[in-house]
């Protein structure tokens, strides 16, 4: 079991894997249900048994919207662009707050929940990024961004039961999803010729940023 997996630090551990490798591993769609059932598994499923997405599964969303030409790419962030179904040009932003030691505990084994949790916790860095995308037709743009935190995520919820075994009655699913999905926002710019962009994460954590232009 790889516990860091059902972590939101397998969001920028997978992308850091698909830049370094030609390659990229698959996980299994659902967890199997079995008499120890917890928000954190340990798994490899995309969805916890209850069909509760896990952050692997955001993890593999995101991989795939930022399919696209590498613009530019660092160690806390990445930018593609791409063209969609309808023929319009996206940018693709995708910046991450998380350390390499967080990154390196997605491939141990031997690693507890709460060490985990206890090193999550730990990592207080600050991120403050401010972003000029140069160069732009002028008019509408789209511009959709999703951002996740630790205190949105499965091990934060977990974390509230003491990691604990948990039942998952039915009621729960829609409630425990919204809580613990990134959480998305659109919107629309009136651009001249550029836009700005100022990111602040702080703890581990992602944002996600798509621009089309309408």
């Amino acid at each position: 079991k790889i516990y860091a997996w059902d972590s939101l630090i397998f969001v920028p551990y997978l992308m850091s894997y698909a830049l370094e490798n030609s390659e990229v591993f698959l996980n299994s769609i659902i967890d199997e249900r079995d008499k120890n059932s917890r928000l954190i598994s340990g798994n490899t499923g995309l969805f916890t048994a209850e069909g509760i997405p896990k952050p692997a599964y955001f993890a593999y969303k995101i991989l795939n919207l930022m399919q696209g030409d590498i613009l530019e790419f660092t160690n806390c962030y990445i930018v593609t662009k791409s063209i969609n179904n309808s023929e319009e040009e996206q940018l693709n932003l995708l910046f991450y707050n998380c350390s390499d030691e967080l990154k390196q505990l997605c491939e141990y084994t031997n690693s507890s929940i709460r060490e985990i949790n206890d090193k999550i916790m730990e990592f207080k860095n600050s991120m403050e990024i401010k972003v000029d995308i140069q160069g732009l037709a002028a008019g509408v743009y789209q511009v959709v961004e999703m951002i996740q935190n630790y205190e949105n995520s499965l091990f934060y919820l977990a974390s509230r039961d003491n990691f604990g075994r948990k039942d998952i009655i039915d009621s729960d699913v829609i409630n425990i999803i919204n809580i613990s999905s990134p959480k998305t926002i659109c919107k629309e710019h009136y651009v001249d010729n550029k836009m700005e962009f100022k990111v602040n994460l702080k703890g581990l954590g992602f944002k996600f940023i798509r621009i089309i232009k309408k």
